[in-house]
């Protein structure tokens, strides 16, 4: 793991967000391979991934929506020079080392499907929707037995076989929201279909002109299609317009059971350790969508769960990694309402929080 600069409050919060989504990282200062950002943080963070290992690494994830990336669509569609790993590729005024040296190829914004993915994403995180990856290739029925919908964003590229996987699940009951000007339209290596390879899921022909959108009732499932690329457009507008194209179908398929009322972009991670519903929380609230300088600042925001039927709620706790002060990473409890079926815990997130329901 790399920190992007010696503050150790910017390091603490990268470690943070790979925490949350599972991963153990190592800390480095970028970009040197033997130097840490400072000693004291990195103890602090690690005494709290020890203090915390089961809500962070046992737990189960609750995401019952998944996002396909596709590796062949990532290949085919629209190729460029650059590798697409920026969003903002134009360094601020006065910056002179600026990671993407400024070349606008650099930025995925320009890209029809890394932009479209990344947007999808964004969409999603800014919505505090849960989700999880998937990969192709290499897509089997068992990637997506656990997910009510799945978002295919500019899905254009794909292999009989995961095409067949993608069919299989929707007429067993599965919902598929498919973006972009070509939905299936080439094969693994990238060549063009004579036919969309999900033509029958699709409703769709070749032949005929595409709507803008569709929706298509196949087997017991149902596929959404969206000829514009929604994602894209969140990625560089941030509208809202474009958040609810993809985020219909999600919220009508799978309405998640954990919600957050807060600052959109404050990230959360929903997973379940035995009966206990550990819910990961990151402040990104210091960050916009022009550069500006680094800083901390502390977000307030209510967390609210459905309870599963007849469960009742025994305890919520709360463990914090903040700045330098908050040094305890034991669970401490914390007050919380409980109104009809709904437990709501109002909440201050300095950096990074971990929240456990405990229910009977």
């Amino acid at each position: 793991m790399t920190p992007t600069a010696g503050n150790p409050d910017d390091a603490s919060l990268v470690l943070s967000q790979l925490i949350a989504t599972g991963c153990n990282p190592y800390e480095v200062k970028t970009p040197y391979k033997n130097d840490g950002v400072d000693a004291a943080m990195r103890t602090r963070v690690y005494g709290f991934v020890k203090a915390n290992q089961a809500r962070i690494f046992d737990a189960g994830s609750l995401a019952e929506v998944g996002v396909c990336h596709s590796s062949p669509s990532r290949d085919y569609v629209g190729p460029t020079e650059g590798n697409g790993m920026y969003v903002n590729a134009t360094p601020p005024a006065g910056i002179k080392d600026w990671w993407s040296g400024g070349e606008p190829a650099m930025s995925c914004a320009t890209m029809p499907y890394l932009g479209e993915f990344r947007g999808t994403v964004k969409a999603l995180v800014y919505a505090h929707i849960p989700f999880d990856a998937i990969t192709s290739p290499g897509l089997v029925a068992a990637d997506l037995a656990r997910f009510k919908v799945v978002l295919l964003p500019n899905l254009q590229a794909v292999s009989d076989a995961e095409a067949a996987v993608l069919r299989g699940y929707v007429a067993a009951g599965g919902t598929i929201v498919i973006t972009g000007p070509a939905p299936t339209a080439l094969d693994e290596l990238g060549a063009r279909r004579g036919e969309f390879a999900l033509s029958d899921v699709l409703g769709l022909k070749k032949a005929d002109p595409l709507p803008a959108s569709r929706q298509n009732a196949y087997g017991a499932g149902t596929c959404w299609y969206l000829r514009a690329l929604p994602g894209l457009g969140y990625l560089r507008n941030t509208d809202q317009a474009s958040a609810d194209q993809l985020l219909t179908p999600v919220r009508r398929t799978a309405p998640p059971a954990v919600t957050l009322a807060g600052d959109r972009r404050i990230f959360l991670e929903a997973r379940r350790l035995g009966s206990d519903t550990v819910v990961h929380l990151v402040n990104f609230t210091n960050f916009g969508e022009t550069p500006a300088a680094f800083r901390t600042t502390p977000a307030n925001c209510t967390l609210s769960y459905a309870l599963p039927a007849g469960a009742t709620v025994t305890a919520v706790t709360v463990a914090i990694v903040a700045t330098p002060d908050g040094t305890d990473p034991a669970p401490k409890p914390v007050p919380y309402t409980v109104i009809g079926a709904t437990v709501s815990v109002p909440l201050t997130v300095v950096q990074y929080s971990v929240v456990t329901v405990s229910v009977r």
